[in-house]
């Protein structure tokens, strides 16, 4: 369970490739997400310098951070919030780039030992689960890392509103909507996102 004194989890949205740029505003609106991830996929840099410079301005334009996958001298470039890191080995090469001040966060898989270390080594936050395939993380293992641990937790391969639920009410900060949730829509997304919240609370 969650503790009542705690901040309610939020929405934490990872985007698509293909998501044009009048799409994500409406999205962003509908989810009320406090994290945007941008994912590089199979594009090269320039198409990625573009796909940032065309979407960033407008999540941070609605208070929500972003944060690109792995590409900390770009990210820096760029004005984004920070970097999602898939691998936690990367922390210290990202901080150094990156400053004290930026969002880092890293992609720990189900190794709470991995998370530990990131952790200590001052990540901003720690993700469980997996997004490719998308695999959201044990319920059991964000509990036991609430219960020890103070470094913020993104629950990661969310595919329904049930399963995003339950890793909101097992204590996580954070619950990653991915591919799945962007499909169902405004009112599909806007769904998930008062699940999020509102499951996190019972």
């Amino acid at each position: 369970m969650t503790d009542p004194e705690s901040p309610p989890c939020q929405s934490y949205l990872v985007l698509p490739p293909e998501t044009a740029p009048e799409v994500l505003t409406d999205l962003l609106d509908a989810a009320a997400a406090a994290c945007l991830l941008i994912r590089r996929g199979g594009l090269d840099a320039v198409a990625l310098r573009a796909r940032v410079q065309a979407l960033a301005p407008l999540a941070q334009a609605r208070g929500v951070a972003v944060l690109l996958e792995d590409e900390a001298a770009l990210a820096m470039a760029l004005g984004c919030d920070g970097v999602h890191l898939s691998d936690p080995a990367t922390y210290k090469a990202a901080r150094q780039i990156l400053g004290p001040e930026a969002i880092i966060g890293a992609a720990c898989g189900d190794s709470r030992h991995d998370a530990m270390v990131t952790g200590e080594n001052g990540a901003d936050y720690v993700a469980f689960g997996a997004l490719d395939p998308p695999q959201a993380p044990e319920a059991d293992l964000i509990a036991g890392w609430q219960a020890l641990m103070t470094v913020p937790c993104v629950a990661l391969g969310a595919r329904t509103s049930e399963e995003a639920g339950a890793l909101a009410r097992a204590g996580a900060d954070f619950v990653a909507l991915g591919p799945e949730i962007w499909n169902r829509g405004n009112a599909g997304l806007t769904a998930l996102g008062e699940a999020v919240a509102v499951l996190a609370q019972t």
